[in-house]
């Protein structure tokens, strides 16, 4: 049956069929440039990974960001300055941890006056 033709009334079955076809043909398409080599006894002109390791180059710099901006968080739940060494990632996840834990603190609740003004024997 064809699945454009059923138009609203697919069903999950007719759109994993769909899904795995596309998948398959995807899959074959990319060793037709390996097939026509191995057919006409050539060398295989071919891109030399270039798609999945520029895919993998992107995915290590996800990572690395997410760990550093993660990092800038966590410096921020403790109260730690950004130094100047510190890496643009990891200053803007302490900005945002910051304003993560200032959203917290600001929540209602007393505070005492010691915290707002310190006792007036203490010299400054």
């Amino acid at each position: 049956m064809d699945t454009a033709a059923l138009g609203a009334g697919i069903k999950v079955t007719d759109a994993a069929d769909m899904l795995l076809i596309s998948v398959i043909v995807f899959l074959v398409m990319r060793q037709v440039m390996r097939m026509a080599a191995g057919l006409a006894s050539g060398i295989a002109l071919s891109t030399y990974d270039m798609m999945s390791s520029a895919m993998s180059r992107a995915l290590g710099a996800m990572a690395r960001s997410g760990y550093q901006f993660s990092r800038g968080v966590l410096d921020a739940h403790s109260r730690e300055a950004p130094s100047r060494w510190d890496s643009m990632r990891r200053r803007l996840g302490n900005r945002a941890g910051r304003l993560i834990w200032s959203q917290e603190e600001r929540t209602g609740g007393t505070v005492s006056r010691d915290r707002v003004m310190p006792p007036p024997w203490v010299r400054r």
